[in-house]
């Protein structure tokens, strides 16, 4: 028993079950049938798998399937399939079970032989060629043919001594195979009892047994073994009844695990281990994240709990995160709660409360000085705790640690160097207290730290964090960097221990190793045995003998790391060219099919991730990475020759050239090509050169007699020529003589106008003038009477008539023709009504045909009508009583047609002094100029004439542009914010034409045709301007005016615009409150720029609307709930409104009454009123003076001083400057209003 005891302490591995781990493939990762019969590698390293049901080839990533196909004969023959051999030539052979004997010969396809009687096995000869045995000979395939051989052909190889070895201790086995690889070692695969392996380096009598085991993740499937093979690479793979095909990872012995089983450990739990430790009796000690804390039971030889009393009150407690062996053989545990010190009969708690205010919670790392003394780093700083008084002590500058989350806690000499989770390595001295920091800035991966190693000999630090491992001096700063690029298997690097020339770490994908002196990192593979991919955080540690122990997720690994070496072998490599495995070392290819695919497949078992390069020598200058899975494919290769190289790593060693590859030349590049080429030249040459003579020698001909024909027609041209001269030189002259007409004639008729011009400019500048005084002196007649009204009724006319020469001169200034889309029937209709109405006065007979269809076009709408009023007035106004006029008018084929036909005798007499000299007629011509429209004349005993006006019909229902209504208003989507709102009033079939005359980026336009809805418009909308467009004023329109003048304190500007030149309609316009009249036709710049400056003129007295307004609203609220400044202003209105006689009182006063300063003052003011306290004062005094002067009790002097002004003149001028009027003037404007009401 002691020497039992004495062998665990030297070698605590051999009682947990040391033994090789296996990874299993079975048919869920591709293979046909999970019983296996044969396993055998081909010259590429591949596996061939015989199975029960098919054969499989295998490259470590994927297997193929060989069956047998009744329709194929290069199948193989039947799917159980019993053996396999390779014979010297690396052919591979098969026998299946009904005996048929087949041959891989490359591409998928196998060849099957025949014999006499039915084949029972398959050998191998001396020489390495197959043999077939059958029941009555054996066979050897030489030359490619099977000839009959005598038995002792046969390669022997005699295995009874090695199976005698096991039956001596185990005589009732059943050995299906022995295997003995190139190490020496000897396998037994037994039908029943799983594998026995007897090492070269073991006595007889120790022979190792490994069963299949259902709950080992890393054991074989079945302990029926049907057979052995060793790989090329050193690998022995298993072939089970029921159990598939199982590789044995090389060197997977050395590697020691204890892990969650049943049986061998049945009280593990299945957690992540995040501490370990051994104390010192050897017993091993595991701290789990949640599931409490673990230690090795030397009598029961499995692990048990280790009851915490104090876990039953809280559960932290078992949440254990660091574990450590102290000098004196207590074994310390940092949990989630607390600390722990477990001794041989005593197990002591410490917590925050008995810590000497030291924060002990969460404690993640637990290390010792030569004083004795533990520094445990915590989640908020660090503690002291002195083995020799059994208390912790305060240090100085622990102050400054608290705010430090610790991973990990070294010593070096005075320094404490500290692993932290967000602010880097941090070094403490314990003797000064000073604090410094190594972190991003100083060029390491990361802040979050996991764990720290001291290098001694080098002073460097090596640091493992989020990033990766970085290597730190202290006085040179930054070694190096390590990342995944640098081959880590991660960049989450949790552990790190020094041994001797190299640094093992532990990652979230595996172990690794580091070389001290070159860097370089090996990585081993995560599946060879070890716990799981991931290792965690803290569970790693070094005994005294140098083993190294690492946790993770599924258990604890531990290991001698000079036994652990990483597979360096070099991967086999498998080409097919073109698609055939079988290609020849020499490669020939013609110039036509000058294209290359190569598909590369790497084997090496067990797989690993490798970087193979490849170049085409003669086409790639440099290495290419092959990447898996892909093929390479080379197109339009050049005539030459290339070698296919290939070297395994970006630095290894080309190997030898799998191939080469000779494309012929090309035909064009070949010498027959150049004589040919020669010889088609030269004879080209020669067809040329008679052709070109005979040519010559016909053209030459033809030539002679071209140029006899030629003179004789030239000849002929000079007689014709002199003839034609004589005739032209007689018409010349009459030309001369057209052209001198023509001269007087144009002569004749620019006199004409530039005399029509002039009269025009007299009658404006001599008649108008005078006609104005008339009426203005007719006004002052009686009024009512028969004289006064005939008077008037004829200036008017005659003012109009001389009026209108003056604005149709402005028609060209309309501006570019916009085209809207509209209903052209009552823009029609509404013209035709004022022709009727003035044919009507002058007792014309008047019919109309007008097409009622709803004709949506788009056109220039006021060019349209001004065209058709203009063209109206002229044939009105010479239409002679009792004739007829007739008007037709329809819209077909993308025009309006406009017919006219009347029997008036002055219109057909006049028509020429009509289209010369009427102004109306002139306009009409630009306006259809502009409408590209033509006027058509007939030349018929009566007045005919037809005016076409070109249009595009569209679709009523398409989407347009339109103008917004009130009745369909949304005020958030349909106006803009920042401009002003235009109200429009007027017939709905006139908007298009206001809109074209009105429309503006400085405006919102809302167009109205009801007078029941402008009061409801100019309630809710802040309209800047009211426009009447051809608006006719009926009785409710006028009370509307009437209303809206006596109800509203502030006038808005009114403009009027009509499509009528109308002299009377301006003084009714005046009586009724319009403030401009704007006849058309006028540019659209004018038509704004009156209307900018009406509304201009209405911005100042509106803003001061608004702020009398809301003065009036803080001094009548009576709200309780208003804020402090609100009340502050409402006081301060009082005031002034009190003081406003008080020709001293002025904003320092104001401010003294209120308590506030002057700043304070301003402030409230300008927060709700937007104007100063001075403004204001200013403001009510000059609108107490206006009051005052209507009332006219007062004079202005007396005014002044009623208002706060000590200096008469002082108040005239603030007055004017508010007002525009002296007060005087104000007086005498009230006063006449008043008289002419």
């Amino acid at each position: 028993m002691a020497r039992l005891l004495i062998l665990f302490y030297f070698f605590p591995g051999f009682l947990f079950g040391q033994q090789i781990k296996f990874e299993n493939f079975t048919a869920n990762q591709g293979l046909s049938n999970n019983s296996v019969a044969d396993i055998e590698s081909d010259k590429d390293g591949g596996l061939w798998i015989a199975t029960w049901d098919g054969l499989n080839y295998f490259d470590g990533y994927n297997f193929k399937i060989y069956k047998n196909s009744l329709n194929n004969l290069t199948t193989i023959s039947s799917n159980y399939i019993t053996k396999l051999e390779k014979d010297a030539e690396g052919h591979l052979w098969l026998i299946t079970k009904e005996g048929n004997v087949n041959c891989y010969v490359g591409n998928d396809e196998f060849k099957e032989f025949k014999f006499k009687s039915i084949p029972k096995d398959i050998h191998l000869s001396q020489k390495g060629n197959i043999i077939v045995e059958t029941s009555t000979a054996y066979y050897e395939f030489k030359n490619k043919a099977f000839v009959k051989v005598p038995q002792n052909s046969l390669k022997r190889n005699d295995l009874t001594n090695l199976k005698n070895i096991l039956l001596k201790k185990y005589p009732k086995l059943v050995i299906n195979y022995i295997l003995k690889d190139k190490l020496g070692n000897i396998w037994f695969a037994t039908r029943e009892n799983g594998l026995y392996i007897l090492t070269n380096d073991s006595k007889e009598n120790t022979i190792e047994h490994i069963t299949a085991d259902i709950y080992d993740s890393y054991s074989f499937k079945s302990n029926e073994i049907e057979t052995l093979h060793e790989d090329d690479f050193g690998n022995i793979w298993l072939g089970q009844k029921d159990g598939g095909l199982s590789i044995a990872y090389t060197g997977s012995q050395e590697i020691n695990s204890i892990v969650p089983h049943p049986v061998k450990e049945p009280y593990l739990p299945a957690e992540t281990i995040r501490a370990v430790t051994k104390d010192t009796k050897g017993r091993i000690w595991l701290g789990y994240y949640t599931r409490g804390l673990y230690y090795y039971n030397q009598n029961r030889q499995f692990f048990e709990k280790f009851k915490i009393d104090k876990a039953g009150l809280h559960a932290d407690w078992e949440r254990i995160r660091t574990l450590f062996t102290a000098s004196d053989g207590t074994v310390w545990a940092g949990t989630y709660k607390g600390i722990l010190r477990i001794s041989a009969n005593n197990t002591e708690s410490y917590e925050n409360n008995n810590a000497d205010g030291m924060n002990i919670t969460r404690c993640y790392s637990i290390c010792e000085d030569q004083n004795k003394q533990l520094w445990m780093g915590c989640w908020g700083g660090l503690a002291k705790f002195n083995l020799t008084s059994s208390r912790f002590e305060k240090f100085k500058g622990q102050e400054l640690l608290k705010k430090y989350h610790i991973r990990c806690v070294r010593k070096n000499n005075q320094n404490l160097i500290l692993a932290t989770e967000n602010n880097g390595v941090i070094i403490f001295n314990s003797t000064t207290g000073v604090v410094k920091s190594i972190t991003t800035k100083e060029g390491i991966l990361g802040n979050s730290i996991y764990s720290v190693l001291i290098d001694h000999e080098s002073d460097n630090y090596w640091i493992a964090s989020l990033g990766g491992v970085s290597i730190f001096n202290k006085k040179t700063g930054l070694v190096k960097n390590l990342t995944e690029s640098e081959g880590l298997p991660s960049h989450m690097v949790y552990g790190i221990i020094d041994n001797g020339n190299k640094v093992w770490i532990s990652t979230t994908k595996g172990i690794a190793s580091i070389d001290k002196k070159t860097y370089a990192v090996t990585s081993y593979n995560p599946a060879s045995g070890w716990q799981a991919p991931e290792f965690s955080e803290g569970a790693y540690f070094q005994d005294s003998k140098g083993n190294l122990f690492f946790g993770g997720v599924g258990g604890l690994n531990y290991f001698n790391p000079s036994a652990i070496y990483s597979n360096t072998s070099k991967a086999k490599i498998k080409l097919k060219v073109d698609g055939k495995s079988d290609y020849t070392a020499s490669i020939d290819k013609s110039f036509t099919h000058n294209e290359l695919e190569i598909e590369l497949i790497p084997i090496l078992f067990p797989k690993k991730k490798m970087d193979i390069y490849y170049k085409l020598e003669g086409r790639d200058e440099k290495w290419n990475l092959a990447v898996e899975g892909t093929k390479i494919k080379y197109n339009h290769l050049s005539s030459g020759d290339y070698s296919f190289l290939i070297k395994q790593g970006k630095d290894g060693i080309p190997e030898p050239a799998f191939f080469t590859l000779h494309v012929a030349k090309a035909f064009y590049e070949s010498i027959l090509f150049y004589m040919l080429l020669s010889g088609c030249i030269l004879l080209v040459c020669i067809i040329v050169v008679y052709i070109k003579n005979k040519t010559s020698l016909a053209q030459q001909k033809y030539l002679e007699e071209l140029v006899t024909a030629r003179t004789a027609v030239i000849e002929n041209q000079k007689k014709n020529l002199e003839d034609i001269n004589i005739e032209l030189d007689q018409k010349n002259k009459k030309i001369e003589e057209q052209k001198e007409k023509l001269l007087i004639l144009h002569s004749d008729l620019k006199n004409e106008n530039f005399e029509i011009e002039k009269f025009k400019t007299f009658m404006l500048a001599e008649f108008q003038k005078p006609i104005s005084e008339i009426i203005k002196v007719s006004s002052s007649f009686k009024k009512d009477t028969e004289i006064h009204r005939n008077l008037l009724l004829k200036t008017n006319k005659l003012v109009n008539l001389i009026s209108e020469w003056n604005y149709l001169e402005h028609v060209k200034d309309l501006g570019p023709v916009k085209k809207t889309a509209a209903n052209l029937f009552p823009v029609l209709k509404n013209n035709v009504e004022k022709l009727k109405k003035n044919l009507q006065l002058n007792q014309v007979n008047f019919n109309c045909e007008i097409d009622n269809t709803n004709c949506f076009a788009l056109i220039d709408i006021l060019r349209l009508k001004l065209s058709m009023q203009y063209f109206f007035n002229d044939i009105c106004k010479y239409s002679d009583k009792d004739s007829t006029l007739h008007i037709t008018i329809g819209c077909e084929d993308n025009w309006i047609q406009i017919k006219v036909a009347s029997d008036s005798i002055i219109l057909k007499n006049n028509w020429y002094n009509i289209s010369h000299y009427s102004p109306y007629f002139a306009a009409l011509q630009i306006l259809l100029q502009d409408l590209k429209a033509e006027l058509v004349l007939s030349s018929d005993e009566h007045f005919q004439a037809v005016l076409n006006i070109p249009i595009e019909f569209v679709d009523p229902d398409a989407n347009f542009k339109e103008t917004i209504s009130w009745k369909n208003f949304n005020y958030h989507d349909q106006l803009s914010e920042g401009k002003k709102c235009l109200l429009v009033f007027g017939d709905a079939y006139n908007d298009p034409a206001a809109n074209q005359v009105l429309e503006s980026e400085n405006y919102n336009i809302i167009y109205e045709s009801s007078v029941s809805n402008l009061n409801a418009v100019m309630k809710q909308i802040e309209i800047a301007g009211l426009v009447f467009y051809q608006a006719a004023f009926s009785k409710e329109l006028l009370n509307f005016l009437q209303l809206h003048k006596e109800s509203t304190t502030i006038k808005i500007p009114m403009i009027y615009i009509s499509e009528d030149i109308n002299y009377e309609l301006d003084e009714q316009l005046l009586e009724i409150g319009i403030d401009t009249h704007i006849k058309l036709p006028a540019s659209v710049s004018f038509v704004r720029k009156k209307i900018d400056s009406l509304i201009n003129q209405n911005i100042e007295p509106l803003r001061e609307h608004k702020i009398q307004q809301k003065i009036f609203e803080i001094l009548t609220e009576d709200n309780e709930h208003v804020t402090a400044n609100e009340r502050l202003l409402k006081r301060a209105l009082e005031i002034i409104k009190e003081q406003l006689q008080n020709p001293l009182f002025n904003v320092e006063m104001l401010g003294d009454e209120l308590g506030i300063s002057r700043v304070k003052c301003y402030r409230v003011f300008k927060e709700t009123l937007n104007q100063s306290p001075s403004d204001i004062l200013m403001s009510l005094r000059l609108q107490k003076a206006e009051v005052l002067l209507k009332t006219k009790k007062l004079n202005i002097s007396e005014i002044s001083f009623e208002c706060g002004y000590n200096d008469p003149k002082y108040f005239g001028r603030s007055f004017k400057k508010y007002f525009g009027k002296t007060p005087k003037e104000y007086k005498e404007s009230r006063e006449l209003k008043e008289q002419v009401g």
